[in-house]
């Protein structure tokens, strides 16, 4: 079968290899954000690209690609029910509109983190993150190896605005 669904997690270039402005594959779910920027820069037909927003979970069908109205358990049939997967997009906290899809069928859940910056807040009980517990994990570790050290978010604003002033 061809693979309908595509998730964009962000518009960096070593994330984005292969769109173009002929882009017919699937159809593409990403943030709003990610979106504007697709729109822009790929100039990939609108009606193929989704934007999800942060929190609001999705239903799809696998077999279609296309978002299912109403509620997953309204299909007649078990084989239905098992071509849905309901998604749900959580802020990456990595670049605006970076974020992490979280995926669930009757038979997985799985976090998807695409490139994030983890913070002390998405680990709480109450974070969006929390959802995703006790889950599949697929983490992009491009630059997990320990010789990669990286300011943090406050120290790289702090940098900012000295250069700036």
């Amino acid at each position: 079968e061809q693979v309908k669904l595509f998730f964009l997690t962000h518009m960096h270039a070593d994330h984005t290899q292969g769109l173009h402005s002929e882009w017919d594959e699937g159809m593409i779910y990403c943030s709003q954000v990610s979106r504007s920027l697709l729109l822009d820069k790929f100039d990939v037909d609108p009606v193929r690209v989704v934007a999800m927003e942060i929190g609001v979970p999705k239903l799809l069908r696998l077999d279609t690609g296309k978002e299912v109205m109403g509620r997953e358990d309204n299909s007649e049939d078990e084989s239905s029910r098992r071509n849905v997967v309901k998604v749900t997009c959580i802020d990456a906290n990595h670049c605006p509109g970076a974020v992490m899809f979280y995926f669930e069928t009757q038979d997985i859940r799985l976090l998807h983190t695409g490139d994030f910056r983890l913070s002390p807040a998405m680990i709480r009980e109450d974070s969006p993150l929390a959802m995703a517990r006790d889950c599949h994990l697929v983490v992009d570790n491009t630059y997990c190896d320990p010789k990669h050290t990286f300011p943090s978010q406050q120290e790289a604003g702090q940098r900012i605005l000295e250069l700036v002033r």
